[in-house]
């Protein structure tokens, strides 16, 4: 039972520094004229950084960047997380875009 509770204790001293420091970020872009966003998924790791940023209490905008994923994944970010930002660049497709961010010469040949 104590190694619970020590375990406890440690995990919510992690989540306080993740959030000072998150807090800190945010002060820094601030000063600096820039606004504080997130790539968001919808995975487990996105969604530990957006529950984050909102306990910091920071200003905050939350991109998704729609592409292939499953309707499943669609609707989930849509019921859950309604305030992210939902983009899809419609100018190339897949493999375009890895092409184009791989290969410089690929903007010689629009």
């Amino acid at each position: 039972m104590k190694e619970i509770i020590d375990e406890q204790m440690v995990m919510d001293e992690k989540e306080q520094l993740a959030i000072t420091r998150i807090q800190k970020f945010s002060k820094i872009a601030k000063t600096m004229g820039l606004e504080v966003h997130l790539g968001f998924s919808g995975g487990k790791d996105s969604q530990v950084c957006y529950d984050l940023c909102k306990r910091a209490g920071i200003p905050f905008k939350a991109f998704f960047n729609h592409a292939f994923e499953s309707n499943i994944t669609l609707r989930f970010i849509k019921e859950n997380y309604p305030d992210v930002i939902w983009r899809r660049d419609y100018k190339f497709g897949f493999i375009q875009n890895i092409w184009k961010t791989t290969n410089p010469s690929f903007l010689l040949y629009k």
